[in-house]
């Protein structure tokens, strides 16, 4: 988080003041604890404490911040972000935790010029700097994410690869980098698709829903023959 707010600093255009007002943007979930906004925000509060106290770097300048839940979705993340700027007149935003989000407050942020800095969301699309010319990440997206799996799978000398995955944006990205770079390096990718319950309360809990997941991934993989599993 700290270093999220530095890169925060260098883009704020043409600081003209020693206050920096920042847009924290998250949701609340208890299934996805890092993004869960109490812990963001406690997050929040220690990195600014730590960033301001080192004068060589932060100088004079102080930080004040504002919290949104954008619901992970992309319309109420557009009515957040217009919030932030028209009521709190944020000079930057840190966030948000989703790529849908960050397709709808990317555009703003490009249209204002305000300079945002997202934790997560690795949507390719988002690469896109003609339209989001003000957005950056601090988290590689799926294509980046296939490739170092492939790489990783070299260098163990596995020549079988079996991939857990649900239908998802990220997940297609990255399985798109898997193969390419995996077919470079002869290395086969077997491919389970296995859609999961839309709502997470189906499940006794999330550990309990990892574990079945886990163990219906190697159950298909064993079935294909000659996978291990480390």
């Amino acid at each position: 988080m700290k270093y999220t707010i530095i890169a925060s600093v260098f883009l704020v255009p043409l600081i003209t003041t020693e206050s920096i007002h920042l847009g924290l943007m998250g949701f609340n979930t208890q299934f996805a604890p890092p993004y869960q906004l109490f812990r963001l925000g406690a997050g929040m509060t220690i990195a600014l404490e730590d960033f301001e106290s080192n004068k060589n770097v932060s100088g004079n300048l102080t930080f004040t911040y504002t919290v949104k839940d954008d619901g992970c979705d992309e319309r109420r993340a557009l009515g957040e972000m217009v919030s932030l700027v028209k009521d709190y007149s944020i000079d930057a935003v840190i966030g948000p935790a989703c790529s849908s989000s960050g397709r709808g407050i990317g555009k703003l942020g490009s249209y204002w010029n305000i300079p945002i800095i997202a934790y997560s969301g690795s949507s390719n699309d988002l690469s896109d700097k003609t339209i989001f010319d003000t957005y950056s990440r601090t988290r590689g997206i799926g294509t980046i994410g296939g490739y170092v799996t492939s790489v990783i799978a070299k260098s163990m000398s596995w020549n079988k690869v079996c991939v857990h995955w649900r239908e998802q944006a990220y997940l297609r990205h990255l399985m798109e980098g898997l193969k390419n770079s995996a077919d470079e390096r002869n290395i086969s990718v077997l491919e389970p698709i296995l859609h999961l319950p839309n709502s997470w309360g189906n499940w006794v809990n999330y550990r309990t829903a990892v574990r079945q997941m886990i163990k219906q991934t190697k159950d298909f993989c064993r079935g294909k023959g000659n996978v291990s599993f480390r």
